[in-house]
């Protein structure tokens, strides 16, 4: 029996619930029942696990491309600035 026990809650597919029972001797003694798992919360639980996943995934993404993106225009800007005082001092030094 206990093995069969073992056997089953190392499968994952079973909880395990708790019932007092009345032995033969009269004494009350805890008796662990192997019961099957709710697959479907399981699923819904898998599900909802992957969606946050690909949504804080895609939202980093977003995040990184908007930082690249800001640097990448600013660094544009101080050097086309830079060129541009650059050739106004060639024009008025020549």
């Amino acid at each position: 029996m206990q093995l069969a026990k073992n056997r089953v809650m190392k499968s994952g597919r079973y909880h395990t619930v708790s019932k007092t029972k009345e032995n033969n001797k009269g004494s009350r003694v805890v008796v662990v029942v192997a019961a099957p798992a709710a697959p479907a919360l399981v699923v819904v639980a898998e599900v909802v696990v992957v969606v946050v996943v690909v949504v804080v995934v895609v939202v980093v993404v977003v995040v990184v491309v908007v930082v690249v993106v800001v640097v990448v225009v600013v660094v544009v800007k101080v050097v086309v600035l830079e060129l541009a005082v650059v050739a106004v001092a060639l024009v008025i030094v020549v």
